[in-house]
């Protein structure tokens, strides 16, 4: 049995997927937003979680820069959740989509996506900078650059001055949380019919992925 998200299988998934066709379920639904949770949770969350520490200060050296890392690839995951598309490294189809295409998918979650939004819609230029500065810096060298720096000693996700722009990670990762509860109470509201279409495209595309 291969295992997508906690203790739920793929096949827990292809059971569960058709009732979630058609006329809203609530309980049905209910029981979707467990996957999403476990999968979230076990693979992300609960990973910073361990990395920051009791009280959620973790003197550690680089603890830092591990949850921003973490972090990042949870934004990228988040937004395609959001349009309902899957990662295919070659000849990718529709709701597919291939190499190339992370920094379009990360920064737009950061321009459209509360509570990250009130921070990039009006400055062009600071979701690139926070993809090349922070996320693309952490993944590839373990650093920032750009003029970015991470800290837990501000009052806002983001602040710039003096010529450097501040994260504050506890902030960016409640801010995170805060977009995942609004996420989830958006699925379960009726009329969201093409975001839960979205949501059983990703989850038919993970489990498909998982078979290979």
């Amino acid at each position: 049995m291969i295992k997508i998200a906690g203790k739920r299988t793929v096949s827990d998934w292809e059971s569960l997927s058709g009732s979630l066709v058609g006329e809203f379920s609530e309980s049905n639904w209910g029981e979707a937003l467990h996957f999403f949770e476990d999968r979230i949770n076990e693979r992300y969350l609960n990973p910073i979680e361990n990395i920051r520490g009791v009280g959620g200060h973790n003197n550690l050296l680089g603890a830092g820069f591990a949850i921003c890392t973490l972090l990042c690839a949870l934004i990228e995951n988040l937004e395609t959740f959001h349009r309902g598309i899957n990662f295919k490294s070659s000849q990718p189809g529709e709701y597919e989509y291939g190499n190339g295409c992370s920094k379009k998918l990360f920064t737009d979650f950061l321009k459209t996506k509360a509570p990250f939004k009130y921070f990039f819609e009006n400055d062009p230029n600071l979701a690139d900078s926070f993809y090349i500065g922070v996320r693309c810096s952490l993944l590839h060298d373990a650093s920032t650059c750009d003029g970015w720096v991470i800290n837990i000693e501000e009052h806002e996700i983001i602040i710039v001055r003096d010529g450097k722009r501040i994260l504050h990670r506890s902030l960016f990762m409640a801010g995170i949380i805060h977009y995942i509860n609004e996420y989830k109470a958006l699925l379960m509201q009726p009329e969201n019919d093409e975001l839960r279409s979205a949501f059983i495209r990703k989850f038919d595309g993970i489990c498909k992925a998982a078979k290979i």
